[in-house]
C-alpha cells in the first residue's frame, strides 16, 4: 500500500515543516500542526492497521497558488485551486484543520460499524471491536461454564443457598449484545458522542440481562431472614414485692433490600462467590436514667388499682397489671393500652340475637328471647384508661373506676314481635 503525498506549490522565501499524522490503533492518523514559513506539510503515515489513514501536512502561512493531493491506492487527482491574490490563505488554513475531526471522527465511526465500541465489556467480558455474533458467542460461553448457578450466602455463622433454578433464572444472551452493540448509537448524537468517549476512556461494564420470578426470590430471601432475625426485647417493669426492671437485649434484623439488590447485581455480572448477608443491629434505646426513673414511677403506683365495668362484667386491674402501661421514655405505653381495649373487645361484644319462640304439639320446642348486639368502643375505652393512669398517678388515688362505653345494636326480631310466643289457643 502506498503512502497518501501532498505537495504544496508555494512562494520560495520562507521555509517550514508540518506535522506527521500519527498512526492509531485503527488506523486513524492526521497530521495537525502548522509549520509557520514556506515549507511542505510532510505526509501523515499509515496507521497500524492499514486501515483509513489521511495525511496531511500545512507548512506554509503566505499566498496559495496550487494544491495537489495524491491519495491512498488511488489514481492522482490534481486539484487546482487559484485564489484571488489578495485572498489570506489563513482561512483555507482554518477549514482545513477544522475538517481534520471531522475526517477522523468519520473514520472511527467506519471502523466500528456493525461492532462494539471500545471500552465495553459484560460481566468483565471484553467485548471491544466485537460483532454481534462474536459477542454472544463469549456470553454464552462464560454462562455455560457455570452451569446452573446457585447464590450462597453467609451470615451469623450460618450457611444457605439459592438455587437459580428455583427462582426460575434465565439469562438472556440476545438483549443483552443488543444492549452493549447500542451503547454510543442508541440515542441523540450529542449523547452518542459523549457516550463513545466515555466507553473509549474510561470503559464501560455492563450486567447480562435476565429475568427470574420476583415473587419466589422475595420468599426464599424471607427464609433466610427469619433464620437471622432477632427481635429487640425491650426491659419491662415488674412489680412483685419491689419493683424490678428486666434489662431487655439488643436484636437484628436482614436488610432485605440490600441482600436482594446484592444477589440481583452478583447474577447479572455472572459473580457466584458468597455473599455477606448485610445484617443490622437494632440497639436498645432505654437509657439508665430513663430505667431508674420508670422504677420511681411504679413505686408510686404501688396498692392502686383500677376497675373496668359494663352492665355485666367487671374486670379489676392491680398494680402489678397497672405499672405494664408505663413507658421508659416518658408518659405512657398507648399501644398497650389499646391492645388491653381490644381484649376487653373479645369479652364484651356479641352479636344482636333474634327472639324465637317453638310451640309444636302442646309444648315448647325452642324459646329464646331477643337481646341487643354489644360492641365496645375500643378507642374511648384506651383514652379512659389514660385518664385513669395520669390521676392514679398524680393525684395519689387508691382507686379509679371507668364504665365502659358499648354501642348496643337491637334485634331484628325483637321478643315482642314472635306472635305472642307463638300461642294460638288458650288452654284451662
Amino acid at each position: 500500500m502506498r503512502k497518501g503525498r501532498i505537495t504544496l506549490r508555494r512562494p520560495p522565501f520562507a521555509k517550514a515543516t508540518g506535522g506527521k499524522g500519527g498512526g492509531g490503533e485503527n488506523g486513524i492518523g492526521a497530521g495537525t500542526l502548522v509549520g509557520v514559513g514556506g515549507g511542505k506539510g510532510e505526509v501523515g503515515r499509515i496507521g497500524a492497521s492499514g486501515r483509513g489513514m489521511v495525511g496531511i501536512g500545512l507548512g506554509w502561512l503566505g499566498k496559495l497558488d496550487m494544491v495537489e493531493v495524491k491519495l491512498l491506492g488511488m489514481k492522482s487527482i490534481t486539484l487546482i485551486l487559484r485564489w484571488f491574490q489578495e485572498k489570506p490563505v489563513g482561512l483555507v488554513a482554518g477549514v482545513i484543520i477544522i475538517g481534520i475531526p471531522g475526517v477522523i471522527y468519520g473514520s472511527y465511526l467506519l471502523a466500528y460499524r456493525n461492532k462494539v465500541y471500545p471500552g465495553v465489556k459484560v460481566a468483565g467480558i471484553i467485548l471491544s471491536n466485537r460483532s454481534g455474533e462474536e459477542a454472544a458467542r463469549l456470553i454464552g460461553q462464560r454462562i455455560g461454564e457455570q452451569g446452573v448457578p446457585t447464590m450462597r450466602l453467609v451470615g451469623e455463622e450460618k450457611v444457605f443457598d439459592i438455587d437459580a433454578a428455583g427462582i426460575d433464572l434465565e439469562y438472556d444472551v440476545g438483549q443483552t449484545v443488543t444492549a452493549a452493540m447500542r451503547v454510543g448509537r442508541g440515542k441523540e448524537a450529542g449523547e452518542n458522542i459523549k457516550e463513545q468517549w466515555r466507553s473509549w476512556w474510561t470503559g464501560i461494564d455492563m450486567s447480562v440481562n435476565f429475568k427470574l420470578n420476583e415473587e419466589k426470590l422475595v420468599a426464599a430471601v424471607a427464609t433466610v431472614a427469619a433464620e437471622i432475625d432477632k427481635p429487640v426485647v425491650p426491659p419491662a417493669v415488674m412489680m412483685e414485692e419491689e419493683v424490678k426492671i428486666t434489662e431487655g437485649e439488643d436484636g437484628r434484623e436482614v436488610n432485605r433490600d440490600q441482600l436482594i439488590e446484592a444477589i440481583l447485581t452478583a447474577w447479572g455480572e455472572l459473580r457466584f462467590s458468597p455473599i455477606m448477608i448485610p445484617i443490622e443491629e437494632k440497639k436498645l434505646a432505654v437509657t439508665e436514667e430513663q430505667k431508674q426513673r420508670t422504677r420511681w414511677r411504679a413505686e408510686q403506683l404501688g396498692g392502686d388499682k383500677l376497675t373496668v365495668r359494663d352492665e355485666d362484667q367487671t374486670w379489676t386491674l392491680t398494680d402489678k397489671e397497672l405499672v405494664i402501661f408505663l413507658k421508659f421514655e416518658g408518659g405512657w405505653d398507648e399501644a398497650k393500652m389499646a391492645s388491653y381495649a381490644a381484649t376487653l373487645a373479645g369479652a364484651v361484644d356479641r352479636p344482636a340475637q333474634n327472639a324465637a319462640f317453638r310451640f309444636e304439639n302442646g309444648r315448647v320446642n325452642e324459646f329464646r328471647p331477643g337481646k341487643d348486639g354489644w360492641k365496645l368502643d375500643q378507642t374511648d375505652t384506651a383514652a379512659k384508661i389514660k385518664t385513669a393512669m395520669e390521676k392514679l398517678e398524680t393525684e395519689g388515688e387508691q382507686g379509679e373506676k371507668i364504665i365502659l362505653a358499648i354501642k348496643k345494636t337491637p334485634p331484628q326480631i325483637a321478643t315482642d314481635q314472635v306472635n305472642n310466643f307463638g300461642i294460638k289457643e288458650l288452654l284451662g
